[in-house]
């Protein structure tokens, strides 16, 4: 099974660098807006990580991703807000 079967193909195309990051090595960082049908968008702010072997070679990618999703809708109310007092 390839990563684009699990996480679907846009959002492999969106993380795509990041990964590549990752297998070479570095840590990496993106902040994501995942939409699903009519639902509300979710913000996922997620950090991509080498998985090295006790050889120190790369093994896979460690993902962690936390839900901002409250954080981003409130900078945003703040930005809008500001909008609407110019």
């Amino acid at each position: 099974m390839k990563i684009a079967d699990v996480i679907g193909a846009e959002t492999y195309a969106t993380v795509k660098s990041y990964l590549q990051k990752a297998l070479s090595g570095e840590i990496s960082t993106i902040e994501t807006k995942v939409e699903k049908d009519k639902l509300a968008p979710i913000f996922l702010n997620t950090i991509f990580t080498p998985n090295f072997n006790s050889q120190g070679q790369i093994q896979g990618i460690v993902a962690i991703s936390e839900d901002v999703s409250s954080k981003k809708l409130a900078e945003l109310e703040v930005i809008q807000s500001r909008e609407n007092l110019e």
